[in-house]
């Protein structure tokens, strides 16, 4: 199972929250990362958070085998995750009237509505990629006649 968890699901969410938090931090740092939690969240905790995840996750990705199960079973199992979190995103903001994620006060519902297909859709190009990736490190080998 874990294998299928590292390319169906926790490839694409590295990806994810590897990408959405840094082009978030660099056009407006506050609306992710605000500079008020700098003294109790220290920048070297931040990047092994948000930056060193991809280079380990890449290299997980080229060095591990995959396991025999289809790309359809690793897509569900993505999907589900995808819709499990983003329900639990919405949920929390249901009871506490607070969004987990800061950026989201700013977006209207027209952009919230939105946005999470395209990062469930986002989320996929990454899993096609991760499997990309893992084939050409990993070239099935021929069984000699």
């Amino acid at each position: 199972m874990g294998k299928r968890l590292l390319f169906g699901v926790s490839f694409c969410a590295v990806c994810i929250v590897f990408s959405l938090f840094w082009t978030i931090w660099a056009i407006d740092r506050e609306l992710i990362f605000p500079r008020a939690l700098d003294p109790y969240y220290p920048h070297w905790m931040n990047m092994n958070e948000h930056f060193w995840i991809l280079p380990i996750a890449l290299f997980n990705i080229l060095t591990i085998e995959r396991p025999k199960f289809s790309k359809k079973s690793s897509s569900c199992l993505l999907l589900a995750y995808s819709f499990f979190y983003g329900g639990l995103l919405i949920h929390i903001k249901h009871h506490t009237g607070k969004w987990v994620y800061p950026f989201f006060n700013v977006l209207k519902f027209s952009h919230l509505v939105a946005f999470f297909p395209i990062v469930f859709s986002i989320a996929g190009c990454f899993h096609n990629f991760g499997f990309y990736l893992n084939a050409k490190a990993n070239p099935e080998k021929k069984k000699s006649v």
